[in-house]
């Protein structure tokens, strides 16, 4: 960043011996010999110091140096005067934010440690204020990823209560498709979706949904898990239920929307397992008489 000095003075000698006094320096010089010239150049160039004479006409150097913090409000401000009394200089401080006093005549030596001590002090308060935003800016990211951890906390719990619920169902020995239908309300609520379907390859066809009854494609699609299938849309789930390599019927999860699908695999993880086992105990149920009718008809025989 280039460092720039603005200097008002009404009077064009004392700009003219500042410029030679300074000629050295690394900063750049810009010059106006009225407040109104000061703020028009201002607006087109910002300074990082500005040294204002006092006593100047149509507009003073209070006057200038208020006017002048509405354009750089983080400028350091610097009065040079050889006339001003105590009042005028509290003046300027109180309204003009002054930092220095130069009297007039001025040690040579002094002024140029003031403007270099003056934009050592600027770029002091600018990294303070950049340090500030930043803080500022880690701090919202931080709030906002508490947020999303205690979000996830909350979805994380209420999938393990789920989860719980539905093997508290499985031990109760709960009516099947009452069972069935739970499980699929859980899904929903857990995704944020109306459509679960969950299909029974075994005993009577049966496709168990939660409200939305299912079309003829959705009914297909149930039916050809463990198929080679189509792709399906980002916000389509298809879940083979087996037990032991033996398909026992499947789970579709459909219109899932984009923000929870995040939450899609922790279902496949947590809840399709669930089904899985509970279709493998409903097939063992059904078979059950007929192994033991089965067995009868053998023992008959011997």
């Amino acid at each position: 960043m280039c460092e720039r000095v603005l200097v008002v003075d009404d009077e064009q000698n004392v700009l003219s011996a500042i410029n030679r006094m300074l000629l050295d320096e690394e900063y750049e010089l810009n010059f106006a010999l009225s407040g109104e010239e000061a703020l028009a150049k201002l607006k087109d160039n910002s300074a990082q110091v500005i040294i204002s004479d006092m006593r100047m006409p149509v507009m003073n150097g209070v006057e200038f140096l208020k006017k002048s913090r509405e354009i750089c409000p983080n400028a350091i401000r610097i009065v040079l005067s050889g006339q001003a009394d105590i009042s005028d200089i509290m003046d300027s401080i109180n309204h003009g934010g002054i930092w220095r006093y130069i009297s007039k005549p001025w040690d040579d030596r002094d002024f140029k440690i003031t403007i270099r001590n003056a934009l050592e002090l600027y770029n002091k308060n600018n990294e303070r204020i950049r340090l500030l935003k930043e803080l500022e800016r880690k701090n919202s990211e931080l709030q906002i990823l508490n947020e999303h951890l205690e979000q996830k906390v909350r979805e994380r719990t209420k999938l393990i209560d789920t989860q719980n619920a539905l093997l508290n169902m499985l031990i109760e020995n709960s009516e099947w498709n009452s069972f069935y239908l739970e499980s699929c309300k859980s899904i929903g609520s857990l995704l944020n979706t109306e459509s679960i379907y969950l299909y029974k390859k075994f005993g009577n066809e049966e496709i168990v949904t939660r409200a939305n009854m299912p079309t003829e494609e959705i009914c297909k699609t149930l039916r050809d898990a463990g198929k080679n299938v189509k792709d399906y849309p980002k916000n389509r789930f298809l879940f083979n239920l087996s037990r032991s390599d033996s398909l026992l019927g499947s789970v579709l999860i459909d219109e899932v929307p984009e923000t929870c699908l995040d939450r899609v695999p922790q279902i496949e993880k947590n809840i399709i397992p669930i089904l899985s086992l509970a279709l493998s105990q409903q097939k063992v149920e059904l078979d059950t008489p007929d192994m033991l009718s089965n067995i009868d008809d053998f023992i008959g025989t011997i």
